[in-house]
């Protein structure tokens, strides 16, 4: 990876640490994803950042979808037992995961494709 993209990876994971404590401290949930704040505000800034960050580097555009969920598990664990249905709250970050992964991938198909127009009308 390029210092850019270490870059891009770290504030991503920042963002989805900073949406996730947010939003927990804002509303008085537990866990984000109980509010609707979550999926309503917290969800799609992480698709818009994904989709820049893809954009901005689109070589392995997939893992920063990756990065912006990959903190959040560790901050749910941070703030106390897990429960019962841990298990079926990793397989949602998972989930989350794959969205943001295919947000950060369309932002940088896009870029490719500008390039190659690009590259087409100057010819």
């Amino acid at each position: 990876m390029s210092k850019k993209e270490i870059l891009i990876f770290v504030t991503l994971a920042t963002l989805g640490v900073a949406v996730w404590k947010t939003v927990t401290v804002t509303t008085g949930e537990r866990e984000a994803w109980d509010s609707l704040v979550y999926f309503a505000i917290g969800l799609p800034a992480m698709l818009v950042a994904t989709a820049v960050a893809g954009y901005a580097a689109p070589r392995r555009s997939w893992l920063f979808g990756v990065a912006v969920v990959c903190l959040q598990p560790v901050a749910l664990l941070a703030d106390g037992e897990p429960g019962p249905l841990l298990v079926v709250g990793l397989l949602t970050f998972g989930f989350l995961a794959g969205l943001c992964a295919f947000s950060a991938y369309i932002g940088g198909t896009l870029r490719l494709q500008r390039g190659k127009r690009k590259e087409t009308s100057q010819n």
